[in-house]
């Protein structure tokens, strides 16, 4: 047998057999009593079967051990803080510390003894009642797993610890610390710390493991303690235990079937559908994601006067296959391109589906349009795509109704000014062939910016000559240098090609071989055909050269014949910006209206770049309910920067109109229809009635009919049409007045922007026209004045000359449900905010307006150097006004103090009069909506009965304006 020398020293085996010696005097030390002779031989024979050796008793087996000697003593102390002992202390009336109190003290044990991993055996805490006085208040036991180590650990507490003060255990040691080499030993990882571990994991598996590994001192790996280090095995556990946890259901379809179920459910703030996955379905698998949220903020940039772009793309890799399915999935997206530096683009539709077909794709883009046209009969006007096939045949008949054939044609009719009826244009890129020349390069990146069909013909004719001839002619140096000039210019060139005028007629498509080909069908490949062999007859006519063509590749001519030239209108700038320039005759606008030229499809690439990175944390190939939940939760936060920073209202999307059934009605069926004269219509057809007579009338009958029109627009239900326009201040614009905007002047109703503007201009126009007083727009005026400078840069007016007005007025809104009266008056530098419910905040209020207006005149200064106001000194004022009494008509008072104001320009009112009596402020809601309807142009309306429900829409049949005549679909 052993004998122990020092307990702290490595241990000796030595050839003298003797019993073991007493340790300590501790309670414990009678436990080393059971070990005698033969189990200590049983032991070492033990160690020498495992070290593989045959050595007897008598040899020595110190290389066989690997010897683990504690830092402490074998007596010592642990201390516990309050938090922790909080955590175990004893309820009242047990004799037992509360769960995880092994982990709390084996945390504070390894402090002082990084060796051993303990298992507890035993705990008991002293009750109140008991008779053992002079017992420990809390007394345990453990003993070290390693099956070579006899080391037996006793913890006490003497009294009762009370809860402002740290608590102390002793600790006493019995037995030896011994290891054998092979072995390792460690706690599970459960409960709180199992918990703590999760929550690393979610910064990578691998990171997790070798920061555990770099935490861990090499004294307790040494020993065998992998306590602190645990393992790749278990790390993997307890990660798949976080996804399990994660997971509605092992089945996939299920998951995302419930994960549907729970998303409109949780959805209480909808107003007419609810939840983010409209559409799923198992085989082939695709879902369907779009938001109310989202559907609002696209209707709410339709209504405005810019178009609307949205770009389409796909992409792989985010989520995993569907099991028993073999395609991959893909993830479609609709996106919004974000203005300005730091907006993000924001999705108002996406997809996840395995059939990328045109039928499959097409679906899911109808059944959002038809989500959009519930409440908007606006359209968008662009549509950009990737080189796709599949994307551009479901975009043409989702959105046009047309295939590409019919598209090519269309689009080339356009261009020939033979039709003018607006389309949806698909723009493509990516399609430049790589390994060309870099001159070649250039001349089809010119033929790419052409806006013409003309345009067109002049590179292409001048390229195929360089490219056809084989030596190097006067008519290939023409062409060179023609190609240079348009290169170096990069702007578009007014030169006729040679052959415009010839009187020859144009191959038409059906005279090519396969005319069921797009190549075939299109109109351009003729077009284009033709220009290619003009150009092969004028390089043929020339004398022979001695001088070789560095240029000539006649197969490139033949590659973009068939494969390019043929969907010309797709990769070009002929369908981009304003088409008006294909109609025949003069064109006013085509001096001063911007080119467009090309187009990008960055923005979806920039979503998909946000999706992988910033909210999939670079995360691949996810479960799709997984990634359905990730994606639901990040687009409320970004749907509500995108309405901030546009200035989107709260309410995007009103609520849909019920239909109010009797009682008798629901009895004995819905009313019968009377009519006078004919036979009873049916019920499922629109019936259109006689168009009225017009209702601006001159005479003494105009305001009568005009009273009338106001209130039978205010009773229906609101709609897109416009019901009113009337022309700006500036004559640069015209401002339309909705009929959804028109009702809001409504008694009791609160006014939106656009029916405050529309007034203000039209009673500009009412009184002359007061061409030196500038309206600013509200959006505008609530950027000055409320957000921060990098927003308020965008709106530096740079077609503005404030030197040309002696006043600005306008109005802002405050918390999106009050309206305040800001006025500008030049010839005095004086400001006024005028607030309808509170004067005496006027005076503090302009004060910060003064400050916020010169710094935004030294900010147009800094950006476009325009000095127009730079040098005026802004003040507060205040004009005296009455105080509105309700809460929704401080729209009136604004609108009542812009026509008090204007009436008065350039002097300044020393009082502004509103009665705010309810009803007197009713009347003037109905006095104002007559002055707006009366201050339009020429409208011709008409009205559609329907039969079934009593209810009728109302249509703008025809518009017209000062001479412009535009069309508007249903």
């Amino acid at each position: 047998m052993s004998e122990i020398n020092n307990p702290d020293e490595p241990l000796h085996i030595h050839e003298t057999k003797h019993s073991v010696s007493s340790l300590s005097a501790s309670p414990s030390s009678n436990l080393m009593s059971q070990f005698d002779h033969s189990d200590r031989e049983r032991e070492i024979q033990f160690v020498a079967e495992m070290e593989g050796s045959d050595h007897s008793l008598e040899h020595s087996f110190e290389p066989e051990y690997n010897v683990a000697s504690p830092s402490s003593s074998k007596r010592f102390k642990i201390c516990l803080d309050k938090k922790s002992w909080g955590k175990i202390r004893p309820q009242k009336g047990s004799n037992k510390l509360k769960q995880s109190w092994t982990h709390v003290l084996y945390d504070q044990f390894r402090k002082q003894n990084h060796c051993c991993v303990l298992a507890f055996k035993y705990q008991h805490v002293r009750p109140a009642n008991s008779r053992k006085r002079n017992a420990p208040y809390f007394h345990s036991k453990a003993v070290c797993t390693f099956p070579s180590c006899q080391a037996v650990y006793t913890f006490w507490i003497t009294k009762k610890p009370s809860m402002t003060e740290e608590v102390f255990l002793t600790v006493c040691r019995s037995g030896n610390v011994c290891h054998l080499t092979e072995h390792t030993r460690k706690r599970q990882a459960s409960n709180v710390r199992r918990g703590k571990i999760a929550q690393k994991i979610k910064g990578g598996l691998s990171n997790t493991f070798y920061k555990l590994l770099s935490q861990t001192p090499q004294e307790e790996i040494r020993a065998g303690n992998l306590t602190r280090w645990l393992n790749r095995g278990i790390l993997n556990a307890i990660s798949c235990e976080v996804r399990k946890s994660l997971t509605f259901h092992d089945n996939v379809v299920l998951e995302v079937l419930l994960t549907q179920k729970i998303m409109r459910e949780c959805d209480t703030t909808f107003v007419n559908f609810s939840g983010y996955i409209q559409h799923f379905q198992a085989d082939p698998f695709a879902t369907h994601m779009y938001s109310e949220t989202g559907v609002g903020i696209l209707v709410g940039h339709m209504r405005r006067k810019k178009p609307v772009k949205l770009y389409l793309d796909a992409t792989g890799s985010v989520v995993s296959k569907i099991p028993d399915q073999k395609k991959r999935v893909l993830f479609y997206a609709l996106v919004l391109a974000g203005h300005g530096r730091g907006a993000p683009p924001l999705p108002v539709a996406e997809m996840l589906t395995n059939n990328h077909t045109v039928p499959s794709i097409s679906h899911w883009l109808l059944q959002f349009l038809h989500t959009v046209r519930q409440f908007t009969v606006l359209t968008v006007s662009h549509v950009e795509t990737d080189f796709s096939w599949a994307l551009m045949q479901a975009v043409l008949l989702s959105f046009n109704k047309e295939n590409i054939f019919s598209y090519l044609r269309r689009c080339f009719a356009i261009s020939q000014g033979r039709r003018n009826k607006a389309i949806t244009g698909i723009i493509s890129k990516h399609v430049t062939d790589k390994g060309h020349r870099e001159f070649l390069t250039f001349v089809f990146a010119r033929l790419q910016n052409t806006q013409s069909v003309d345009e067109a013909i002049e590179v292409f004719r001048a390229l195929c000559i360089i490219l056809f001839a084989k030596k190097h002619s006067p008519v290939v140096q023409n062409s060179v240098e023609q190609l240079t000039e348009m290169i170096r210019l990069s702007v578009n060139c007014d030169v006729m090609s040679e052959d415009q005028g010839d009187t020859k007629t144009l191959m038409t498509f059906e005279d090519l071989e396969d005319s069921r080909t797009i190549v075939g069908t299109s109109p351009f490949s003729s077009v284009f055909r033709r220009v290619s062999d003009d150009a092969a007859e004028a390089v043929d006519s020339e004398t022979n050269e001695e001088e070789d063509n560095l240029y000539h590749c006649p197969a490139i001519v033949r590659t973009l014949l068939d494969k390019y030239m043929s969907i010309y209108p797709l990769w070009s700038g002929l369908m981009l910006g304003d088409l008006s320039r294909h109609a025949p005759g003069p064109n006013n606008n085509q001096g001063t209206m911007k080119k467009e030229t090309r187009d990008t499809n960055c923005h979806v690439e920039a979503w998909f770049g946000i999706v992988k990175n910033h909210i999939l944390l670079k995360k691949r190939r996810m479960r799709p309910g997984a990634f359905l939940r990730k994606m639901h939760t990040s687009l409320h936060g970004r749907y509500v920067e995108h309405m901030l920073g546009n200035d989107l209202p709260d309410q995007l999307i009103s609520i849909k109109g019920k239909k109010m059934t009797s009682a008798f009605q629901k009895r004995h069926g819905p009313k019968k229809i009377r009519w006078r004269k004919g036979p009873a219509p049916n019920p499922g057809q629109n019936i259109t009635l006689p168009l009225p007579q017009c209702l601006h009338q001159e005479g003494s009958q105009k305001n009568k009919e005009v009273t009338g029109e106001t209130q039978t627009l205010w009773k229906r239900k609101g709609t897109e049409v416009v019901i009113a326009t009337v022309r700006s201040n500036n004559d640069h614009s015209i401002i339309c007045l909705r009929h959804n905007d028109f009702i809001s002047l409504r008694p009791h109703n609160l006014l939106n922007g656009e029916t405050m503007e529309f007034f203000i201009q039209a009673t500009l126009k009412r009184m002359g026209g007061v061409r030196r007083l500038y309206v600013l727009h509200h959006f505008i005026m609530g950027v000055i004045l409320f957000r921060e400078t990098s927003l308020v840069s965008r709106q530096s007016l740079k077609t503005v000359d404030f030197d040309q007005y002696d006043g600005v007025i306008g109005f802002v809104n405050e918390n999106n449900n009050h309206w305040k009266f800001v006025y500008l008056h030049a010839p005095t530098s004086q400001i006024f905010i005028i607030d309808p419910a509170d004067p005496e905040s006027d005076l503090e209020e302009s004060k910060e307006a003064a400050k916020r207006f010169r710094k935004y005149f030294r900010t147009r200064f800094n950006l476009l150097g325009r000095k127009d106001w730079l040098t005026l000194a802004w003040k507060p004022a205040t004009i005296s006004h009455t105080t509105q009494k309700d809460g929704t008509s401080c729209g009136v008072f604004v609108m009542e103090m812009a026509r008090q104001i204007i009436q008065s320009f350039p002097a300044i009112p020393k009082q502004l009069d509103i009665d705010s009596q309810r009803k007197n402020i009713a009347c003037l809601r109905e006095q104002m909506a007559e002055e707006m309807l009366l201050a339009s142009g020429n409208v011709k309306t008409f009205l559609l009965q329907c039969p079934i429900d009593d209810t009728f829409k109302l249509i703008i049949c025809q518009l017209h304006i000062d001479g412009h005549f535009c069309t508007t679909d249903e």
